[in-house]
């Protein structure tokens, strides 16, 4: 496997942070041709992460190969040959999420499984945006520490035409900030949890 760079713009990290009020940090893989299927398993998909976690000293507490999601400070993606890892040091979240989709056509229809009515009449037609909206909702469920209950659709979004936003879910007082980004490869969305509603 070798470390790539997504092609983003350079202060990707920055323009992040920024969004979301906390500083974050990335860490891209991508395996090469010639990648046995080893590497290509579990394991091999959470290099990343383990340079993530790394990088960011979290403690010895947080092992790539033994941790659980949804993590508090850490998420992994992994889509196509991508394996992407977003974490922060920052305690003043709930959680994070990350998920990345690499490009592909997807079927507009589909959105009726993951965005409710009200969403889907502010959006009016989607045109084009199914795998970016899909992005955004999986971002969201990775973030929320108790989304062992939920399903992507109790996840609402304030105004579903934004790249960058806020959401909430339904009947709880977990508040969420995401950003999407679309690249060369792929659909990039991040989001982290507050719990509480966001300004």
């Amino acid at each position: 496997m070798r470390i790539l760079t997504l092609t983003v713009p350079r202060n990707i990290e920055k323009h992040l942070s920024a969004a979301t009020n906390i500083p974050l940090s990335l860490i891209c893989s991508k395996f090469s041709a010639d990648v046995t299927e080893l590497d290509r398993s579990w394991r091999g998909r959470r290099k990343a992460l383990g340079k993530l976690v790394s990088m960011l000293d979290l403690g010895p507490s947080k092992k790539a190969d033994s941790l659980v999601f949804p993590q508090r400070q850490l998420s992994l993606t992994h889509s196509g040959d991508w394996s992407i890892a977003a974490g922060t040091r920052s305690l003043k979240i709930l959680g994070i999420g990350v998920d990345f989709e690499v490009t592909r056509t997807m079927d507009q229809s589909t959105t009726r499984l993951f965005l409710n009515q009200r969403e889907r009449n502010r959006l009016g037609d989607t045109n084009g945006q199914a795998l970016r909206l899909w992005s955004i909702k999986e971002a969201i469920f990775k973030s929320d520490p108790d989304n062992h209950r939920c399903r992507v659709w109790n996840y609402e979004l304030y105004n579903p035409t934004c790249y960058s936003g806020r959401a909430f879910r339904a009947g709880s007082n977990k508040r969420f900030h995401y950003i999407s980004l679309n690249l060369i490869e792929g659909v990039l969305a991040i989001a982290v949890c507050t719990g509480r509603n966001p300004r």
